[in-house]
């Protein structure tokens, strides 16, 4: 089953993130839209997650429910792409059947995609490397995911007779234009005592990083790009890539937290083993 949730609220900063400010309340009902398998349910303007009220939306194989475009034939740009933040993965454990794995992606605009395997390998090639750009590794089932993930990306570049080139973010100059980032490019520089790291030079908006709390009021996608450009063996950038990486993976941590605190039916893949200890009759093997 692949659903669509939504939360009260943008998330236009890391502070905006529950954990780091008051939390958004993420609810819903999920034995109402239980029956149908290509369900979705968004929440829309009913003001929550899950609102008894939401629309049920009824989805075909071929519907990226979790289009960043416009419109399918829409070109794919940074920009869109930049409206996903982050991708986590869950076990749906609803009535007792048998557990299936899920990807979340976490979007700006607070929407929650729960994705099954064959929903995450019809993406688009640029989308599916974002995802693998931005998908951290944990353990074992992460790992596996990225290489479902880098299998779907194999076949669709030997269809088109092309090499895999990896992923290389991209940020918006003063004309519009997408241009590619280039690694270990930020620099930090003081101006009247404050401390801040200059990143994606010739951006249409100024793009820098201050040190201290005021990190928080950044986008969840500057400190990725900061980091990207960032030289990781340069001594006096170190400890402020550092920060920005455990930010990240904080504000990651807190988004799942609360949706797994209003969606009992899902669990953490960290707690897995627990579950089938206590359920013995569960295959492992056969949950994919």
């Amino acid at each position: 089953m692949n659903e669509i949730f939504r939360s009260s609220g943008n998330l236009r900063s890391l502070s905006d993130i529950s954990g780091f400010c008051k939390s958004d309340k993420f609810e819903r009902s999920y034995e109402e839209f239980a029956k149908k398998k290509n369900e979705c349910r968004k929440a829309g303007t009913y003001g929550g997650l899950g609102h008894p009220e939401a629309e049920i939306v009824t989805q075909a194989l071929s519907y990226d429910q979790a289009c960043l475009t416009e419109n399918l034939s829409d070109k794919l740009t940074q920009r869109h792409l930049d409206k996903l933040i982050y991708v986590q993965m869950v076990y749906d454990v609803h009535g007792g059947n048998l557990p299936q794995e899920n990807l979340l992606y976490f979007l700006k605009d607070g929407t929650i995609f729960v994705m099954t395997t064959l929903y995450v390998m019809m993406k688009r090639l640029e989308k599916l490397k974002y995802v693998l750009f931005i998908f951290i590794p944990k353990d074992e089932v992460y790992i596996r995911w990225r290489k479902k993930i880098q299998s779907s990306i194999d076949l669709q570049l030997k269809a088109l007779n092309s090499r895999d080139t990896g992923y290389t973010p991209k940020y918006i100059d003063m004309d519009g234009h997408e241009v590619e980032m280039k690694k270990c490019s930020a620099y930090i520089e003081t101006s009247f005592g404050v401390t801040h790291l200059n990143f994606s030079p010739d951006s249409e908006k100024f793009k820098c990083i201050y040190s201290g709390r005021s990190i928080l009021n950044s986008s969840v996608e500057d400190p990725r790009a900061a980091i990207y450009q960032t030289d990781k063996d340069d001594e006096k950038l170190r400890k402020l890539r550092r920060k920005m990486i455990d930010l990240l993976l904080t504000g990651e941590d807190k988004l799942m937290e609360n949706f797994l605190q209003k969606n009992p039916g899902f669990i953490r893949v960290a707690n897995f083993e627990e579950y089938l200890r206590k359920n013995p009759y569960i295959d492992p093997a056969s949950i994919c």
